[in-house]
């Protein structure tokens, strides 16, 4: 285990494109995850693909949103609000069933 403490934008919060995302899509949970601050600031403001390469070379799966994002061939607003979809419902599925589990 390691500590997470650093908020990684996968869409980059000023990407070195002319393609921007709406501020909603941008600060999303969809498009958020956690890394250490050292992981972060090797990401940088690169954009998904180049990201996508990094988070493969490095041989390590540090984050399991990261792993489930990267599956991705791409990463746009439609991608993000997916993505979004679907860790809330995994999120939702995993508690219902511990609390289930605890009655």
């Amino acid at each position: 285990m390691s500590s997470k403490n650093s908020i990684e934008h996968v869409f980059p919060q000023t990407p070195e494109t002319e393609y921007h995302l709406f501020d909603g899509d941008l600060d999303s949970f969809g498009n958020l995850a956690l890394l250490n601050t050292s992981q972060n600031s090797s990401y940088g403001d690169k954009l998904f693909l180049e990201k996508k390469i990094l988070f493969d070379k490095c041989g390590a799966i540090d984050s399991l949103k990261l792993w489930k994002i990267f599956q991705k061939a791409s990463w746009e607003s439609k991608d993000i609000k997916e993505h979004q979809k679907e860790m809330i419902h995994q999120l939702k599925t995993h508690y219902q069933a511990k609390f289930s589990a605890d009655e």
